[in-house]
């Protein structure tokens, strides 16, 4: 039977594989965290674990995405679609930005954080951390179908060449 840890690593790359290739949409971050949830179920039950998963809890004083595992003993899940710059850094008004998933995870083995960015050649801010971004390439024809128009009012269009993340909070530096 496979770790958790190892599930969750399994599910990010099948998520990849079929958002690049237009099996799945996603269009906001709700539609991250609805596939990466079905994923992981599936994985869950042909490994004969649970499936135990649940959304949008409090765990340590924050509302994570995603749970798996028991209560007791949960791997927590945060994920962003990463498609407006005024998201990428915390302020006094924003506190559901990534840099304020990644210092919640930071240093923490049972919390991921999984980020596409969807416009990585826009400028952000300078992050206190040392991340192993990848990079995606989504099908031409998925991304004219699918992506070349949409974005939120306030962020540049996005990208068909993507950066992606999956980082374990013992990983984040």
């Amino acid at each position: 039977m496979k770790s958790l840890d190892s599930l969750v690593r399994e599910a990010w790359g099948q998520l990849l594989i079929q958002y690049k290739s237009g099996k799945i949409i996603l269009r906001s971050e709700r539609d991250l965290e609805r596939s990466f949830s079905e994923i992981c179920r599936g994985l869950m039950e042909r490994e004969g674990i649970g499936p135990m998963v649940a959304n949008q809890e409090v765990h340590t004083g924050k509302r994570v995405d995603l749970r798996l595992g028991p209560s007791s003993e949960p791997v927590l899940i945060e994920l962003k679609l990463y498609h407006d710059s005024a998201d990428w850094k915390e302020s006094s008004t924003m506190r559901n930005t990534v840099e304020n998933d990644l210092k919640f995870a930071k240093g923490r083995n049972n919390v991921y954080v999984g980020i596409i960015d969807v416009i990585p050649s826009s400028s952000r801010p300078t992050m206190p951390f040392k991340l192993q971004w990848k990079t995606i390439e989504l099908d031409e024809k998925v991304f004219q179908g699918f992506y070349a128009s949409i974005n939120p009012p306030t962020s540049a269009q996005r990208e068909r060449i993507q950066r992606t993340l999956l980082a374990n909070g013992a990983e984040i530096r």
